[in-house]
């Protein structure tokens, strides 16, 4: 079993749990891409 980490986009500092929840991916939680970056999220 393994734990995978998405690291976190830059731009995301003081983001809520809710907000950067919207970045992760199916992919990113496998360890086969990347989270979204900021600024793919709206405001």
């Amino acid at each position: 079993r393994f734990l995978v980490l998405p690291m976190r986009p830059e731009g995301t500092k003081g983001w809520d749990q809710e907000k950067l929840a919207a970045l992760v991916t199916r992919d990113s939680m496998v360890g086969t891409g990347l989270a979204k970056n900021a600024n793919e999220v709206a405001p």
